[in-house]
């Protein structure tokens, strides 16, 4: 279940709110009782919010990765904390445009699901990737953190 996509606000700008987090938060929550994890990743910095929610709701081990492609500095995922156990590992992100974050760090990530708050509309269903929410993908995206 998608909730509706994000308003473009004044000057051609989406803003995701803390209310849409509120709303986005109830389709994590059912998607984690449907699925059985033994782990919860977040990716650094975005991720970090939905990961921290998955986590304190499931009280599943939450580690830490590293991989920022839009600055274009790390070529590769890296662990900032690692404390997984055996099992499926839920990898959680905000934003999934291109899908080059999140699709490289499920392949870093064996037997691992992937979970985002907004897609672009014009990405393709990712058997890997639960969706929240879609957005415009010509427009200004903010988050609250």
């Amino acid at each position: 279940m998608i909730n509706p996509a994000v308003e473009v606000g004044a000057g051609g700008l989406s803003h995701y709110q803390w209310r849409h987090l509120k709303e986005d938060e109830s389709i994590l929550k059912t998607y984690l009782r449907e699925n059985d994890f033994q782990n919860i990743v977040g990716i650094y910095r975005g991720g970090l919010i939905p990961a921290i929610i998955a986590s304190s709701y499931t009280q599943l081990p939450l580690s830490i990765v590293g991989f920022q492609t839009r600055n274009g500095n790390d070529k590769n995922p890296y662990w900032i904390h690692d404390i997984r156990v055996e099992g499926r590992t839920l990898i959680l992100d905000d934003m999934y445009d291109s899908g080059l974050t999140l699709d490289t760090v499920l392949d870093f990530i064996p037997n691992s699901l992937g979970f985002t708050l907004t897609a672009t509309e014009s990405n393709e269903i990712n058997d890997k990737v639960t969706f929240a929410r879609y957005h415009l993908q010509k427009t200004g995206f903010y988050f609250p953190w």
